[in-house]
């Protein structure tokens, strides 16, 4: 087993041991809503875990992004998930049941198939749309080198966010003119709502 192999199968045990501990149902021996910030145990919490990993690389998909601001759908066969109140899964990541605003954290692990350096820009979007315009967009943005694989992160709050809201993750590049294919490893979106 080559170093590669072996990289990429410890990236995956990241990515899902961080997963599953950040949506135990309880966080250092307290309750999920304490552990929250939620003082009001009595008011049912609100939060999720989407993603989709495989160890196996054969399973992984590869999608073909469009020169910034014109989004790909990044978080495709969600195969990993957990969720509770007012927030639902979906096959690219969730359906918001709740009003509120809402911490998020995103993750991307990717691989670059050219023989050239691409930059890649992943976000979060609502309702399959990205907003190049709104100050508090949650995404990352990383150069990934040829067969380099890299971790993309973002965390941020959304506000005011509307009963029906879908959230799902997007990603770009950074401006060729022609469709880039970048390979999608692993994907993750954890919510709460905010008290």
């Amino acid at each position: 087993m080559n170093i590669l192999n072996i990289w990429q199968i410890g990236c995956m045990a990241l990515l899902a041991s961080s997963l599953q501990a950040a949506y135990s149902p309880t966080k250092y021996g307290k309750p999920a809503c304490q552990s929250y910030m939620i003082t009001d145990c009595k008011t049912k919490p609100h939060f999720g875990m989407a993603g989709f990993s495989v160890t196996d690389p054969s399973l992984w998909y590869t999608i073909e992004t469009n020169s910034y601001p014109d989004g790909t759908l990044l978080s495709q066969g969600r195969n990993k998930g957990s969720a509770e109140g007012g927030v639902y899964l979906s096959p690219t990541g969730f359906t918001i049941g709740e009003a509120g605003n809402y911490w998020v954290n995103i993750t991307a692990i990717l691989q670059n198939p050219e023989d050239t350096n691409i930059l890649i820009p992943v976000y979060l979007v609502r309702d399959d749309t990205f907003d190049p315009t709104d100050p508090l967009t949650v995404g990352g943005v990383a150069t990934i080198r040829t067969e380099e694989l890299i971790t993309i992160q973002g965390s941020g709050i959304l506000e005011k966010v509307t009963p029906g809201t879908r959230l799902s993750l997007v990603a770009m590049n950074g401006g060729s003119e022609t469709p880039v294919p970048v390979t999608v490893v692993a994907w993750g979106i954890s919510l709460f709502k905010m008290p």
